[in-house]
């Protein structure tokens, strides 16, 4: 089968259940009928840019890194409590933070597409974007952690 149908299933499998380890990816493959290795699974997931998170009992599974929706569930839970505001200035977005959040904060944005470089202190993030409309986008796509 051909590669875009297995990362395909793939992400089914991790959309679906909680798979936790790589054995047991290559395993629902194999029940699917895709014919793999670990080293393929393996592949599979730096290519599709998997990563693990652990649930609330601290057992590991995949999930998209991209995805904060995927990851959102614990993520924003925890950036729900900790974030006071966020501003939109021109090409900036300024997110306040309870006081020894920032840095943390920080890290959940670092990735964000089209960022030109994210900075925090200890209460508060300061993100500067190529243009003032993927700043606009990227503050209502985090609105919902106030609302």
């Amino acid at each position: 089968m051909r590669k875009t149908d297995r990362h395909s299933k793939i992400i089914d499998f991790i959309t679906q259940k909680r798979i936790e380890t790589q054995d047991e990816l290559a395993a629902e493959l194999i029940v699917s009928g895709h014919s793999v290795t670990q080293a393929t699974v393996s592949r599979d997931i730096k290519e599709l840019g998997l990563v693990k998170i652990s649930d609330e009992g601290g057992r590991q599974y995949y999930t998209k890194a991209k995805d904060l929706k995927t990851l959102g569930c614990r993520l924003s839970e925890i950036l729900r409590d900790v974030i006071l505001s966020v501003t939109l200035i021109d090409k900036m977005v300024i997110i306040k933070t309870v006081d020894g959040f920032g840095r943390a904060a920080k890290s959940a944005f670092f990735d964000v597409a089209e960022c030109m470089g994210c900075v925090a202190d200890n209460d508060t993030v300061f993100i500067v974007f190529k243009d003032g409309e993927v700043a606009a986008a990227f503050h209502k796509k985090i609105g919902f952690l106030r609302s």
